[in-house]
């Protein structure tokens, strides 16, 4: 169970939680609402995430959340599928559904939407709702890499550096590792600093990776923590 508990938990780090929205001016709430009631799929996209959020001063509503995604993403709006993913695949105020899950994702990434892009890789990588294919996570977490997406660039980097489906690389490791720590991403900070430790894609350089170890430490990445302690520092 413990097992368990702690993949599930590097499953969701590897994926994306539910995008944050600024709130809506106050004077154009009743303008979005009249609009999401209209049919305008972004300002249903927009109270649906009022809802799931609580902003704008709208009162946090799981169901009317998941009522507005479920009307815009029956016109295609990739933002609302990749909600309504991570919804069922949570089971974030719906019944988990990781079929469902798969299946909104894939809609969402096919429409190149970066986020939706990335976490089709990892359910292609796991075998979440689906059979596990790991050329189609490698194109997936590529495609979403190549727009900047710093997971992706992670997710992608660590299978150039395991050797899963491509020939392990440390080089091209090294290279997505080093994209996605300069975004701020913690794993890839903590991993690039243990490659230039070893040495391994890059010349070793004690200085370079006590910074990037430094980096995640920053932002409590426990990994970080533990090399830190190791090197005394």
């Amino acid at each position: 169970m413990f097992l368990r508990i702690i993949l599930t938990m590097i499953i969701l780090f590897l994926m994306v939680p539910m995008q944050s929205s600024a709130d809506i001016p106050l004077g154009q709430l009743d303008r979005i609402r009249t609009l999401a009631n209209e049919g305008d799929t972004e300002a249903q996209y927009q109270m649906g995430l009022s809802h799931l959020l609580a902003t704008s001063g709208v009162k946090k509503d799981i169901d009317l959340a998941i009522r507005w995604f479920l009307i815009a993403a029956m016109e295609d709006h990739p933002g609302a599928e990749y909600q309504l993913a991570y919804i069922y695949y949570t089971g974030y105020g719906a019944q988990r559904d990781v079929f469902k899950a798969f299946n909104y994702y894939k809609s969402a990434a096919d429409k190149d939407y970066a986020e939706a892009q990335n976490n089709l890789g990892v359910f292609y990588k796991d075998g979440i709702g689906t059979k596990k294919n790991t050329a189609l996570a490698f194109i997936n977490f590529k495609r979403a890499a190549d727009k900047g997406y710093a997971k992706a660039q992670y997710n992608l980097a660590l299978l150039y550096y395991k050797g899963i489906y491509v020939d392990k690389d440390y080089t091209r490791a090294a290279y997505w590792f080093t994209l996605a720590a300069e975004l701020g991403n913690p794993k890839a900070q903590t991993a690039l600093g243990n490659m230039y430790l070893h040495g391994d894609g890059v010349e070793a350089n004690l200085h370079k990776s006590v910074y990037w170890l430094r980096q995640a430490r920053s932002k409590q990445e426990f990994q970080s923590i533990i090399q830190l302690r190791e090197l005394g520092l």
